[in-house]
């Protein structure tokens, strides 16, 4: 699912029905209970690695699920927040329930076995070994020996 920015014109103002309606009302028609945000992601190439940057800030280690399956690396996160809050009233509530998944098809060069992962200052990081085969090798002379 894409995010969808909606920007009022300033010009024309259709009134709190209107407003609520679409960025509120609509999203709840459409289902903002499933409703789910992807995160950003950096993938970086290193010599003997590949580095996969997700930035998932407000989520604890415990919060991740990650696997493996036919050379797709699946990342997901749920968390839910079910506190009931007794003092203050809300005009809008948007906390609630945030969830993603995130899908990589890895290259044959990975060596799953020795895949890590942190989680530090709201980044998730996962490293992902290139087997040796698939490491530059430095270059070369080669010698022509006479015939």
């Amino acid at each position: 699912m894409s995010v969808v920015k909606f920007h009022h014109l300033p010009a024309v103002r259709f009134g709190h029905f209107f407003d609520d309606f679409i960025t509120r009302d609509l999203a709840r028609f459409a289902g903002a209970e499933s409703y789910h945000s992807e995160p950003k992601v950096n993938v970086r190439d290193y010599e003997d690695h590949f580095r996969i940057e997700v930035a998932a800030p407000g989520l604890s280690r415990e919060d991740f699920r990650l696997s493996i399956h036919e050379n797709v690396l699946k990342i997901s996160a749920g968390i839910e927040n079910n506190q009931a809050e007794n003092q203050g009233r809300y005009t809008r509530k948007e906390f609630g329930f945030e969830k993603f998944e995130r899908s990589f098809t890895l290259p044959k060069t990975i060596n799953q076995e020795n895949i890590t992962a942190k989680y530090v200052n709201g980044i998730l990081n996962i490293t992902l070994p290139k087997l040796p085969e698939a490491t530059p090798r430095p270059s070369r002379e080669i010698e022509i020996s006479p015939a």
